[in-house]
């Protein structure tokens, strides 16, 4: 047994004096070794209890995603709504938002419509554009 557990142990002992086991070396070995192997086993049915292997199937099944083809299959499904959206709007805005559509506007390629929907909203949530490169 580790020292830490062990040392627990005989506080839980020396505490509860009815818990000292009676013809062991220490006075809690058996008991302890006992009650600890009953502990994890509640510990481990608990576990199954909350669904443990499907969480773990359902880890497996998210890491095992390619994630750069998802997330592009997924922009390109929800891309139209938020342009109608940025089309629509006024003021200084969308002025700013009118300049970044017009670039795909002029080059209607795949992968400058994603560029223009992820600059624009950006711009919209007001962050800034920056960092990403042309």
């Amino acid at each position: 047994m580790s020292p830490l557990l062990s040392t627990v142990q005989l506080a839980n002992t020396v505490t509860y004096y009815g818990t000292r086991e009676p013809g062991s070396f220490s006075g809690y070995y058996d008991w302890a070794k006992q009650s600890i192997k009953y502990k994890m086993a509640n510990y481990r049915t608990k576990l199954r209890g909350f669904g443990v292997p499907e969480l773990q199937d359902e880890f497996r099944r998210i890491t095992t995603v390619h994630l750069e083809s998802k997330f592009m299959s997924k922009l390109d499904e929800y891309t139209p709504k938020p342009l109608v959206l940025f089309h629509s709007k006024g003021g200084a805005l969308g002025l700013r938002l009118q300049a970044i559509l017009l670039k795909a506007a002029s080059h209607p390629c795949i992968n400058k419509t994603r560029e223009v929907a992820i600059r624009c909203l950006m711009v919209y949530l007001g962050e800034s554009t920056d960092q990403i490169s042309s």
